[in-house]
């Protein structure tokens, strides 16, 4: 009876963090959650994008889309602002 529960707790954990991972993040919110962890770097948007600078001057870009922030190979793929 014990695992079957054990199994059942796992499975509820499991759900929650796919469902939890599968929510848009737009690019304030990611902003805003890399700034309230204390994660080093700093954090602006660009566009539908987020810009990390990090501690060594090297921009990383992540698009946000309806499934969350992705690093992206290249900045250029970042808008300078939104389109109009």
């Amino acid at each position: 009876m014990l695992n079957v529960i054990k199994a059942f707790l796992v499975t509820v954990l499991v759900f929650s963090i796919c469902s939890l991972s599968s929510y848009a993040t737009s690019p304030e919110e990611y902003c805003k959650i890399h700034e309230d962890s204390g994660a080093p770097g700093v954090c602006t948007t660009r566009g539908n994008c987020v810009v990390l600078t990090t501690n060594l001057g090297i921009d990383e870009c992540k698009l946000c889309t309806d499934g969350g922030c992705e690093l992206v190979d290249n900045c250029d793929q970042c808008p300078e602002s939104e389109p109009e």
